[in-house]
């Protein structure tokens, strides 16, 4: 994972969300979290919206989780503003968490996901979710944190 760092899920709610009582988009988690070095998969992400609203993903960085505070610091609350984890660039980048010799790459209407991983480890992924409705984005931020585990192929014959 980058620089050892852990991270957390969050949500910001605009007051507009808020006053028409905007229920979210619902990603339904159903994601594999171990894949084989150089094994091509394609990862689906369900996603329903009550109100039929436009949803929108793409890759971004996540939040720094408790493990930066130290300590024992699971049970000690966190405020905003929160950093985001630092990637080791220009290896590893928010949009290349797996390496720059991997294929990651993301439908932003669907969230579906093909990935080729060619290098073994533990990836922190960061998947940020978009609400528009008319156009107007009502939902700006919903992060999904994937923790990935690459392990070698193991080829049978």
């Amino acid at each position: 994972m980058p620089n050892n760092s852990n991270a957390q899920a969050s949500i910001s709610v605009t007051g507009k969300a808020l006053a028409s009582h905007n229920k979210g988009p619902v990603v339904i988690d159903e994601v594999p979290t171990i894949f084989c070095r150089g094994a091509p998969t394609v990862i689906q992400q369900p996603t329903t919206d009550e109100e039929g609203d436009q949803v929108v993903f793409k890759f971004c960085a996540p939040f720094l989780g408790n493990d930066q505070i130290g300590g024992d610091s699971c049970f000690q609350e966190l405020y905003p503003p929160f950093d985001q984890v630092s990637y080791n660039f220009p290896d590893y980048t928010p949009t290349r968490p797996l390496g720059i010799n991997s294929t990651l790459e993301m439908n932003p209407s669907t969230g579906e996901i093909f990935v080729q991983p060619e290098e073994t480890g533990r990836f922190l992924v960061g998947i940020c979710v978009e609400e528009y409705r008319n156009g107007e984005l009502v939902l700006p931020l919903v992060m999904i944190v994937r923790f990935i585990d690459i392990r070698h192929q193991v080829v049978f014959g």
